[in-house]
């Protein structure tokens, strides 16, 4: 007789190939099918959908685009109460979902996403929550409450995964909630493909790149970066700051008028979002992350895993991964003195670079490794799907 397996629905909020949806992307083509039959909703069609389908998973496209802010980030009454009128519509279908495809697990890939935990109570189906965010720090809770937020993912989850230490303290206010809670860090695969773009190559030749990669806006800390690089252009004529990522046009054009005003037009690359990271790589020195805010970092363990070593700023998540002075540096926010200083020292100390690089190889491998990310999400959907009979 056959083994019944395990019905999942993961929800994400995105359809792109950001942080969020790279982890969810590795999960589902690492995860035992033999085990588990998932299903993946989107809110409509885009990269990650396309990656999905070639592993031969449902993927079901549902425009659930919740938005509750504006530009300004200003709340009315009317976009308040479209965004509650949204959410009732979207949980009636994911409802409808849910039992047509008889579910055992509802699974949210983000904070921002309400519906899934909500159709999961009504349709008496346990649910995971999946939070990579650090609540209070997001620019979307400067609208709906942060308290809020945190109580209602508690009360709405049978079970907690967070992607860093530091997310998981958000939740921790009694005994119950800390036995919800699974710290689980994302997993990262070790590409060493050589570079394969000519036009990267050629643009880059003969250039010390460091990278930035991430959301342009302005927690992930690009001005910063640049003001490092203004510093240095002096001591190191050939360097290249790689801006990897797309975002928000204002800044964009506010980090362009920076550059403008340090003339620094040579030393900047804006490559736009790029599904290639390992190949972007290939060419970089450094990794930076001078994020204000940062609930884990990625792109740091992407740069690990290719023997890249980071500097970071000393906040979020950022301290779970770089081990200041091991595997790369840690920094304060917002110091462009001490980041170009580091930044410097390491083009000074090219073996420190490369002792730097091998000893984040060696984490990855231990730390941020994909078997041990996938066996530990297997475990808290078993765990999970076994309350359903609690419910």
């Amino acid at each position: 007789m056959t083994k019944k397996t395990i019905k999942i629905l993961f929800i994400s909020h995105s359809a792109g190939l950001y942080g969020a949806e790279k982890s969810l992307l590795i999960l589902l083509k690492n995860i035992d099918r033999t085990r588990f039959s998932p299903i993946v909703m989107l809110p409509c069609t885009g990269p990650l959908e396309e990656e999905i389908k070639i592993l031969n998973i449902p993927v079901i496209v549902l425009p659930y685009k919740l938005k509750i802010t504006t530009k300004k980030y200003k709340l009315t009454a009317y976009i308040f109460f479209r965004y509650l009128w949204q959410i009732i519509i979207f949980t009636q279908r994911l409802i409808k979902l849910i039992k047509l495809h008889k579910i055992d697990v509802v699974y949210t890939n983000t904070s921002i996403i309400p519906i899934g935990a909500l159709a999961a109570l009504i349709a008496r189906v346990p649910h995971v929550w999946h939070i990579r965010e650090l609540i209070k720090n997001d620019k979307f809770f400067k609208i709906v409450p942060p308290g809020l937020v945190i109580n209602f993912i508690k009360l709405f989850s049978k079970k907690i995964i967070a992607n860093s230490k530091i997310t998981a303290e958000q939740f921790y206010s009694n005994y119950s909630s800390i036995k919800k809670i699974e710290v689980i860090y994302n997993g990262v695969e070790i590409i060493n493909e050589p570079a394969t773009d000519t036009k990267i190559d050629t643009l880059l030749k003969n250039n010390w790149c460091v990278a930035v990669i991430g959301t342009i806006q302005p927690s992930k800390g690009q001005e910063t970066a640049i003001r490092a690089l203004n510093l240095i252009t002096n001591k190191i004529p050939n360097i290249k700051l790689l801006i990897i990522g797309d975002g928000e046009k204002i800044y964009l054009n506010h980090l362009n008028k920076l550059i403008s005003d340090f003339q620094l037009q040579k030393y900047v690359l804006f490559t736009g979002f790029r599904k290639d990271i390992f190949n972007i790589l290939n060419h970089c020195r450094i990794l930076l992350c001078p994020s204000i805010v940062e609930s884990f970092g990625r792109t740091i363990i992407e740069a690990m895993a290719k023997g890249i070593p980071a500097i970071g700023t000393n906040t979020g998540g950022i301290k779970e991964i770089i081990e200041d002075g091991f595997s790369g540096y840690l920094v304060p926010i917002g110091d462009e003195n001490i980041l170009s200083e580091k930044i410097y020292f390491l083009f000074q100390n090219p073996r420190k670079a490369e002792l730097m690089g091998k000893r984040g190889i060696k984490i990855v491998k231990e730390k941020f490794n994909i078997p041990q990310y996938i066996t530990s999400i297997e475990h808290v959907i078993i765990e999970t799907n076994a309350a359903k009979k609690l419910l």
